[in-house]
């Protein structure tokens, strides 16, 4: 064997010179496997993103949608009325008289709640009283944490009854608040009606408090 054949052959007899090209195939290989991985998680990553900022457009409004009721305003084409032997009145439609209240009485005190966020609590007593006395007893319940009234204004008319009216507006946990009380008593029978108003002064339920206002009437 010459030196220039010892030169290009192993230990093992084997050429040498024939194994890089197989060296090299490895190489090639593992770069493609590499690539291939690479180009896998990068689809994959890319999709991830995709995938996620699509769920996230599309989730969010339900989610905002649930946790924040829509406005639904007052039905008030075609009420629904509740008749008593001491008074009766109209509501709208898609308001609710709340019979599961513990203190619901048909006859004496009722809470129609509206389609949104609002009130009305009714009271009606077989006995006169004072009126102020009766608001000033109303006010004294507002006074809660996370409740400040910035203003209080007094009116004396609600529908077709001269009496006495606060009207307390303010926030509630930082939200627009507002309150109003009235009182109506004579010998026989006195009123006590208050507005929670938690959509504010101006809000969409102000057709639904102006229609109970104006179509109640009270017997005695």
């Amino acid at each position: 064997m010459g030196a220039s054949e010892a030169e290009t052959t192993g230990s093992l007899g084997t050429n040498v010179e024939p194994s890089k090209p197989r060296h090299n195939d490895r190489l090639r290989k593992v770069s493609l496997r590499l690539a291939l991985f690479s180009g896998i998680v990068i689809t994959a990553f890319v999709a991830t993103l995709h995938f996620t900022g699509i769920v996230a457009v599309h989730r969010w409004p339900r989610i905002l949608g649930s946790a924040v009721k829509s406005p639904e305003v007052p039905e008030i084409a075609e009420p629904r009325t509740h008749v008593r032997n001491r008074f009766a009145f109209s509501y709208p439609s898609n308001w609710s008289i709340d019979t599961v209240n513990e203190y619901h009485d048909p006859d004496h005190q009722l809470y129609i709640d509206s389609a949104g966020r609002g009130q009305v609590m009714i009271q009606v007593r077989d006995i006169g009283m004072s009126c102020r006395d009766a608001v000033a007893e109303m006010e004294r319940r507002f006074d809660l944490p996370g409740v400040t009234f910035a203003s209080r204004d007094e009116f004396l008319q609600w529908g077709a009854f001269n009496g006495y009216g606060v009207v307390l507006t303010g926030t509630k946990l930082t939200e627009p608040f507002q309150v109003r009380v009235f009182a109506y008593g004579v010998n026989q029978a006195s009123l006590i009606v208050v507005e929670y108003r938690f959509d504010g002064p101006n809000g969409y339920n102000v057709p639904g408090y102006r229609l109970i206002e104006e179509s109640f009437v009270l017997n005695y």
